[in-house]
C-alpha cells in the first residue's frame, strides 16, 4: 500500500552499505522509521530526502508496518540551519520532537509547532523559539510549565524572588516558598511563550536562563537524555 503524507526528517542513520533509515515526524501516522534504498550511492535522487530538517512531502510503501520511501517532494531544506549555532539548537528540536512522539500517536498541531519552530530559528536567533518550542513539547507529554501565579495560593507574582516547583512544573511566591529560586525575568519570559501578560523586554541571557530550567524540567519528568538541547546550552554559556 502506498502512502502520502507530509514529513520532517528528525534522525537519519547508515544501513547497510547504501541505504538510510530515516525517522520521520509526521501529521498522519505520527513517528515512523523508514528505509531509503540507495541514498548513500553517488548521485541518488533521493539523497536530499534524508538530510536533517528535510521537510518535504514523502510517498512510502507500507507492508506489515514497515515503510520504505518512494519518492518525495521537498518543501523546505533549512540550508540555513547549518550555521553551528542554530545546527544545535535545531538539532535540539528534533531531539525533543523524536522523544515525545510516539508511533501510531500523530498530532498535527505538535508537527506544526515543529515545523513552524525550525522555520523561525532559519530566520533569526533560535533562542527564542526553542523556549516556545519546549514549552509546546512539554504540554504534548502531559507535563506543561504553569505559570499563572502561584500555584500554591492562587496570587500573582509580583516580587523578584520566587521558586519554582518541579514537581508540579508550576511557581511559588516567596510566601508558599516551593522550589528552586528562579528569576521573575525566566518567570515572565515563560508567561510570554504562554501567551499570559507580562512586562519588560528580555535578551539572550534571559532565554539561557529559562533554557537551563526547562531542560533540568524535561529531564526530571521523562528522565530522558538531552545531549543536543545540552550542548546549545553550552555554547550559548560561550
Amino acid at each position: 500500500m502506498e502512502i502520502k503524507t507530509e514529513g520532517v526528517v528528525l534522525q537519519s542513520r547508515d544501513y547497510r552499505e547504501n541505504d538510510r533509515q530515516v525517522v520521520l515526524l509526521t501529521p498522519t501516522l505520527g513517528k515512523i522509521t523508514a528505509l531509503a534504498r540507495g541514498v548513500k550511492k553517488a548521485g541518488a535522487k533521493l539523497r536530499f530526502a534524508v538530510q536533517p530538517f528535510c521537510f518535504a512531502e514523502y510517498v512510502l510503501a507500507e507492508k506489515a508496518g514497515r515503510y520504505t520511501l518512494i519518492s518525495a517532494a521537498c518543501h523546505e531544506s533549512f540550508f540555513a540551519l547549518s550555521d553551528p549555532d542554530k545546527f544545535y539548537a535545531a538539532c535540539a528540536v528534533t531531539e525533543i520532537a523524536s522523544a515525545v512522539s510516539l508511533e501510531g500517536a500523530p498530532s498535527a498541531s505538535f508537527f506544526l509547532e515543529t515545523v513552524k519552530t525550525l522555520l523561525s530559528m532559519e530566520e533569526g536567533d533560535p533562542a527564542e523559539p526553542l523556549v516556545s518550542f519546549v514549552l509546546a513539547a512539554l504540554e504534548e507529554c502531559g507535563v506543561p510549565v504553569e505559570a499563572d501565579g502561584c500555584a500554591f495560593c492562587g496570587k500573582q507574582i509580583g516580587e523578584d524572588k520566587l521558586f519554582f516547583h518541579f514537581p508540579t512544573g508550576s511557581f511559588s511566591c516567596p510566601s508558599c516558598h516551593k522550589g528552586t529560586p528562579v528569576s521573575r525575568s525566566t518567570y515572565l519570559t515563560i508567561r510570554k511563550h504562554e501567551g499570559l501578560s507580562f512586562e519588560g523586554s528580555f535578551d539572550r541571557d534571559t532565554s539561557l536562563r529559562t533554557l537551563r530550567l526547562l531542560k533540568e524540567y524535561f529531564v526530571y519528568k521523562t528522565e530522558l537524555e538531552v545531549k543536543c538541547f545540552r550542548e546549545y546550552i553550552r555554547q550559548l554559556q560561550g
